[in-house]
């Protein structure tokens, strides 16, 4: 999946007008269990995170956002937004099981806020798409917005204090295979 990624990019990109080595593409696996690279000088890019078979999450840090990339993902405490804190919140406040993953809530509930860090580390793929810098805030987002609708990650959306709105979607639409 990550090569339609990379792909439908690198159409993008090309019907911007923007040439192979003005809008290239490098993509990092950082396999299980992962160490976070730096974000290289001149370069911004998208971050993946993949339990299993199911993408966890997609999102995106500039070039003047080296904590984002490489530290905030795995504390909770940064940001509502981060990795730690969606897993957080899913595994001791969710009623809701994702299928696809059914041990996901009961492996993250009995862990504690500061160990999210080192199991997102210990049992995720993280997958990084670098871009050049020069491409902008608009490229930045135009690749998020491609990842986020190619890999359906689980935790984007809002937070429904009855539940993960998202994995109730998805459930019922049957993304990433979690039709009952």
């Amino acid at each position: 999946m990550t090569d339609l990624v990379t792909q439908e990019f690198s159409q993008w990109a090309q019907s911007q007008g923007l040439g192979p080595g003005r809008a290239e593409i490098r993509v990092e696996h950082l396999g299980i269990p992962h160490v976070p690279r730096p974000l290289p000088d001149g370069w911004q890019g998208v971050y993946c995170f993949k339990y299993q078979t199911v993408w966890l999450k997609v999102g995106k840090a500039g070039p003047k956002s080296a904590a984002r990339w490489t530290s905030h993902h795995y504390h909770p405490g940064r940001a509502q937004s981060t990795l730690a804190f969606s897993l957080l919140r899913y595994g001791r406040f969710s009623e809701v099981d994702f299928p696809e993953v059914p041990d996901l809530r009961a492996r993250v509930r009995s862990i504690d806020a500061d160990g999210l860090g080192d199991w997102i580390k210990k049992n995720t793929e993280r997958v990084n798409f670098l871009i050049r810098s020069e491409l902008g805030p608009s490229g930045l987002d135009r690749l998020e917005k491609i990842a986020q609708n190619i890999l359906h990650p689980i935790f984007e959306g809002n937070w429904d204090p009855a539940g993960w709105k998202t994995i109730s979607r998805l459930i019922a639409t049957g993304v990433n295979g979690a039709a009952e």
